[in-house]
């Protein structure tokens, strides 16, 4: 992996050996050179694969979980304290891990107990009495996704069926909030605000034509996502007739992008759902190809919808308007071989 600090001064190679520090400016000025990586392998024969590593937003830190290990280590890596450490053992072996945008905290979520371990970096390297442990009680989660904000998290899991998902809000005291949902979560992401989420369902085994089944069983084997205000917790369904995939915001106006892709056949569903956040209304533009991928120019007000096609093929649309028109062939060269 290559990680960058907030600043975009320091490039980090995390490679099988340990970390490589690079200043970039010192790259660019002096030429090539080594640059001995900082060891962070808890010792020998340790598979790099179960290592997972995340530098932190200073590029003072970096912080490293294992597979199937309780132990949270923290490493220096500025010259002066490379590879200085300190670890931390949390009461079970950490499901996900994330690092807070400001660079401060390290978030580790605890599936085998239900909880959220808060580890403080904001006084250098930690000790236990930076450990704050926060129960989940009652709830299933694995994964985490932190806000934009960095002040607020969702808690859920998606390796079982489980249709509720839990918010940390990261006050003096955290102060946990769960809800129930239609569906089990696939994934979720939150808005540029963090006022609302969309979360993109599982789909349970069977169809939902079948007859003889109720409500709940269609529901749970129908394809969707849902709209979800953080605040009171409220979740729209949107039922969608093929399996929704990638999803994007808007930064200047409350619009989501959500791909609905049903396959390649000439008579496949190929729709880009245009999302109000501040209303829930919601309406389907038919798309002339399958979509792919969903990017927002905020500069431009355009999102712009990417398409399987033999010659290329892209939509944009306008964030205000929701008016959409496509471009087909731009890669129409791709197809010259000699």
């Amino acid at each position: 992996d290559v990680q960058f600090d907030a600043e975009g001064t320091r490039a980090f190679v995390i490679t099988d050996d340990g970390i490589s520090v690079i200043d970039l400016a010192d790259a660019v000025e002096a030429g090539p050179s080594i640059v001995a990586p900082v060891d962070v392998a808890s010792g020998p024969g340790v598979d790099p694969l179960d290592t997972e590593v995340n530098v932190t937003a200073s590029g003072e830190f970096a912080v490293i979980r294992e597979t199937d290990s309780a132990d949270v280590r923290v490493i220096g890596l500025p010259p002066e304290q490379a590879g200085v450490s300190a670890t931390i053992t949390l009461p079970a072996s950490p499901s996900d891990l994330d690092l807070a945008s400001t660079g401060l905290a390290a978030y580790a979520v605890l599936k085998d107990t239900s909880q959220l371990a808060i580890l403080d970096l904001s006084s250098g390297l930690p000790t236990a009495s930076d450990l704050t442990l926060v129960d989940i009680d009652g709830e299933t989660v694995g994964s985490m996704v932190l806000s934009p904000t960095g002040d607020q998290a969702v808690l859920f899991t998606n390796a079982s069926s489980v249709e509720r998902l839990t918010v940390v809000d990261f006050l003096d005291v955290p102060e946990v909030r769960s809800f129930s949902l239609q569906k089990s979560i696939r994934s979720l992401g939150y808005d540029p605000t963090a006022a609302s989420l969309i979360v993109t369902h599982a789909k349970s085994f069977g169809s939902p034509q079948e007859n003889g089944i109720s409500f709940d069983e269609f529901i749970d084997r129908s394809f969707g996502y849902s709209i979800v205000d953080i605040e009171t917790g409220f979740d729209k369904l949107q039922i969608t007739g093929a399996d929704p995939g990638a999803f994007q915001f808007s930064t200047t106006t409350p619009r989501a992008y959500v791909l609905v892709d049903g396959g390649d056949a000439p008579s496949a569903l190929a729709q880009t759902h245009i999302i109000e956040l501040d209303t829930g209304v919601v309406r389907l533009q038919n798309m002339s190809s399958p979509p792919e991928t969903v990017g927002v120019l905020p500069e431009a007000g355009m999102a712009f919808v990417n398409q399987r096609h033999a010659l290329g093929r892209v939509s944009f649309i306008d964030v205000v308007t929701d008016a959409m028109r496509t471009v087909t062939g731009f890669d129409l060269n791709s197809r010259i071989v000699d």
